[in-house]
Order: C-alpha cells, then structure tokens, then sequence
C-alpha cells in the first residue's frame, strides 16, 4: 500500500511537469466517459419506469402471426399483429394462468364541442370496457367503465358515458366533483363523465404508439359487437409466478383451436408473449443499448490516443527510465509508477466526465421528443451511474499505461 502511495505522489509530480498532455488526455477521456455515463443513465432510467398500473410484472401482451400477418402496435415491419378479439377472448377465457383481459389503441384523437360552437381536438386512447379495471388504476374521481356500460351505446358499439383525464378536469370543470354527471360533446355525442383517470396516466405510454400529448379521454369500445377485429391490442394479466414460456405453449394451442373455430386463416399460424415492459420500452432499450456500443468505441478511440501520448512521453523518458533501471530499480516497479499516471489521468478523465454527462443529461432533457417517457427526459446521474462512471475510469487505466509502460522501459 505504501508503494502505492508513493507512486501516485511520484506521478503527480512527473504529470504537473507536462500540462498540455494532461488536458489533451483528461478531455479526450472525459468525453468517452462522459458520453458512455449519459446513455447508461438513460438505459438505467428507462428500465427503471413503472408502469402506473396495479403488478405491473403481471401483464403481458399476446401477438399473433400468420402467413398474411400484419404490423402489429409498436413492431412495424415484423410481421405479427394483434390476435382478434374473439381468438383473444376466447384464449383469455379458458387459460388457467389468465385472470383478466383488457384492449388498447394509442395514438387516437377525438373532436369536443366547446360551448361557444367552437371545437378542439383532443388526444384519446381507445380501449375496451374491461381494461381500465383490470389494470387496477383507481380514478381521482367517480369510477371507470364497467360491463353494465355496454347497455349504453352510440354507433353501436361505443360507450355514451366517459372516462376523462386530469387536465380536462381541470380546464373544463376546475377541479370541481360536480363534473361527475356533467356532460361534454365529445366525438359529436352528449356524453355525461362518469370518472376522471389521475394526472399523468396513460395505458400506451409515449414513445410507442401514443402522441406526446397526455390523453384526455378514453373511448371504450364494445368489441363483442365486431368480435373479428384485431386493431386492439390484447394486454393479459397473469397470475404471479407464471411462466411464461409454458404459457406460451399453451396460449398457442388455444389460440389455434380458437381461430380454427371461427373461421380465421390459420396457414403459419403461431403464437407469442411478451412482457408489457418489452412491449412498451423493449425498442427504445435496444436502440440505447446501440448507442452505448458506438459511444463504447468513442471511449476505446480515446483510450488509444491517449496511449499514443503516453508512448511517446514513454520515449522521451526512455534515458531516464534506463538510468533508474540500472540503478536497481525493478521492472514491475517502473511499470506501477507508469501505470499510476495512467490511473490518475483517467480518474481525472472520470470525474471530468460526470460534469459532461451532467451537462448531457440535460442536453438529453432539453432535446427529448415528447414521445419518450418522462424517466428519459428528466435524466440525473444516479448512484448507478457513478458506479458505471467509477468502473470505467479505473478499468480504463491499464488500457492506456501497460502498452506505454512496456515500451518506456523496454532496452
């Protein structure tokens, strides 16, 4: 330990003798480690978000393929699709492991009459009359949809009655209970408002399918009436501790019997589950993780001009390096004093670097699409990140000093 001490008093002698290669290699470091600090913050972020439903871990999505199948909600061009309701339901109804069934569309809009004639549009989500019960978020106020709202139709198949969000609670009603009753020209229909859903909450979170806008409405539709649709997305709930590899067999056997039952073209038919995190934030993990490959090699590139300098620091120091080899000093020796350089430079690169990825958080912040969740676009370095940041700094070290080390010493 104490050689070590020694060492590290020695380098910084040596390095406060060259300050340009300290600044050149301290930047270089720090924005390698920077930038990787930035993406891993964001990668821990997002698989941090909660879902503001009740077990989150519980809910799954089912996806369907066949031979014509089509680009289902968050997965263009893969060629799977929503199951239709009636192969969904029926699959839901008869599955052990399955406690509750719901179905979502992101992305929709509808039009409110404002009392002066005039109208707006509004960001909506399309559901069924089961999911907002099923996944358990309690209204601020009133109550969500419930079976004996089927019976209350228009178009025939969509709810009269509304759920609305906090915001047009808020606007339209100040807050007030006295919304509960209250009726909105919504989508060209008197609708009275039977439940305000809590700020902020979603079913298809930004950054899939929905719009940036928090949704304002949700439209529940009564999918028994056109039970061959597939244009929702069918979200399961699942007993605890299911899994889900067994259920997808069994899911799969159903859904085929199922589909074979009414009709449906089954050619290349097949099954899958998924989580409703993966479904949700899987994409946007994947593209960060890519990008934490590419600012990886940012940081190996720097890794490699800082070797460079110190190789040819290593040469200039060559004379100096022989005399005290000749004097009796070990190689294994030379070698940790010209590694703690190293290690202090990088430490320095390190911590350097946590002030750029806090200006990179924010950069992020300021720059995130609305689409992309609100645990992305307020990022802050948490103690997971420094401990990354940490990591790096120190196994970065020997990457820059061995090859410099060796060749300083070597006659």
């Amino acid at each position: 330990m104490s050689n070590l001490f020694q060492d590290l008093r020695f380098a910084i002698r040596n390095l406060r003798r060259s300050r340009g290669l300290v600044v050149a290699a301290v930047f270089s470091l720090a924005i390698g480690i920077g930038a990787n600090t930035t993406i891993y913050s964001a990668i821990d972020a997002l698989r941090s978000q909660e879902l503001p439903f009740v077990e989150p871990d519980q809910l799954v999505v089912v996806w369907q393929s066949t031979s014509r199948g089509r680009p289902p909600v968050g997965r263009l061009g893969s060629g799977e699709r929503p199951p239709s309701y009636q192969v969904a339901a029926e699959v839901a109804e008869t599955a052990a492991a399955i406690e509750g069934i719901g179905f979502t569309v992101g992305g929709n809009t509808t039009v409110l009459s404002e009392p002066d004639e005039s109208s707006r549009i509004l960001p909506a989500e399309g559901i069924d009359f089961g999911l907002l019960r099923m996944l358990g978020t309690a209204p601020v106020l009133g109550r969500v949809y419930s079976p004996g709202d089927r019976l209350d139709t228009v178009d025939l198949k969509e709810s009269r009655p509304i759920v609305i969000g906090y915001r047009l609670w808020q606007e339209r009603f100040g807050g007030s209970p006295d919304a509960l009753g209250a009726t909105l020209r919504i989508g060209g229909y008197e609708r009275p408002v039977i439940g305000v859903m809590p700020e902020g909450f979603r079913v298809v979170p930004a950054g899939t399918r929905a719009t940036g806008e928090e949704p304002q409405v949700w439209l529940a539709t009564d999918l028994t009436r056109v039970p061959g649709s597939a244009f929702m997305m069918p979200i399961l709930r699942v007993r605890a501790g299911t899994d889900l590899d067994e259920l997808a067999t069994e899911i799969e056997a159903l859904g085929l019997s199922a589909a074979r039952s009414f009709g449906e073209d089954v050619e290349g038919f097949g099954m899958r589950v998924e989580g409703l995190q993966s479904v949700y934030f899987g994409d946007m993990e994947a593209s960060f993780l890519f990008l934490l490959g590419a600012v990886s090699f940012v940081l190996l590139i720097a890794c490699v001009n800082v070797a460079n300098l110190l190789l040819a620091r290593g040469k200039e120091r060559r004379k100096e390096l022989t005399i005290r080899a000749a004097l009796g000093a070990k190689r294994g020796r030379l070698v940790g004093q010209l590694l703690a350089e190293s290690l202090l430079l990088s430490c320095a690169g390190g911590a350097v670097g946590v002030l750029l990825a806090m200006g990179g958080n924010q950069l992020v912040s300021i720059l995130a699409p609305a689409e992309f969740p609100p645990a992305v676009r307020s990022l802050a370095i948490n103690p997971a990140a420094l401990l990354f940041t940490a990591a790096v700094s120190i196994l970065v070290s020997p990457c820059i000093g061995l090859l410099p080390g060796a060749a300083g010493i070597a006659r």
